[in-house]
């Protein structure tokens, strides 16, 4: 059996999948009976969208490294056969 969502209880869950029961009816109206008062904003992003926003940024920021390693080999590459191109003989130059 799933937990009761205490979100819901007080009024504050609006999220169509959420993991946990809104089973006993419809919550109450926002504000009454939660530890928020009634004008404050409920909370945007659950401590699992924070940490999915945290694994995105962490798989940008490592791309972005991979991207620069490959540019780097990159211009590696190019520095290589250039010094490959100098010590070619004359006639192969061209």
């Amino acid at each position: 059996m799933k937990e009761m969502c205490h979100d819901f209880q007080n009024g504050r869950c609006f999220r169509p999948n959420c993991r946990f029961s809104h089973e006993g009816g419809a919550p109450p109206p926002q504000g009454a009976g939660g530890d928020a008062p009634k004008d404050a904003p409920a909370r945007r992003y659950s401590r699992s969208r924070s940490r999915e926003r945290e694994d995105r940024e962490e798989d940008r920021e490592e791309r972005v490294r991979e991207d620069r390693r490959d540019d780097r080999d990159e211009r590696d590459d190019v520095r290589e056969r250039g010094r490959d191109d100098d010590d070619a003989p004359e006639e192969d130059k061209e």
